[in-house]
């Protein structure tokens, strides 16, 4: 997504582990090097997030979004 010039990279997942975090932080690091462009926000939207997977997210910089409604 692009966003007043910023690009946002946004994942729907059913659920969310450890493993995906990891996987998406690899998908986002290959669409910036692949495209030039500079990634402002990672996000993955998910209804279920298993134990681990929210700390290893922000230690990565990448947002949970649990409620698409309170997603901006």
């Amino acid at each position: 997504v692009v966003q007043d010039g910023k690009v946002i990279v946004i994942e729907i997942k059913s659920s969310l582990d450890r493993e995906h975090v990891h996987l998406f932080s690899h998908k986002v690091a290959f669409y910036a090097r692949k495209t030039g462009r500079q990634v402002a926000r990672r996000v993955i939207v998910t209804p279920f997030t298993e134990e681990g997977a929210q700390a290893l997210a922000e230690e990565l910089g990448i947002e949970i979004c649990t409620d698409v409604s309170a997603f901006k």
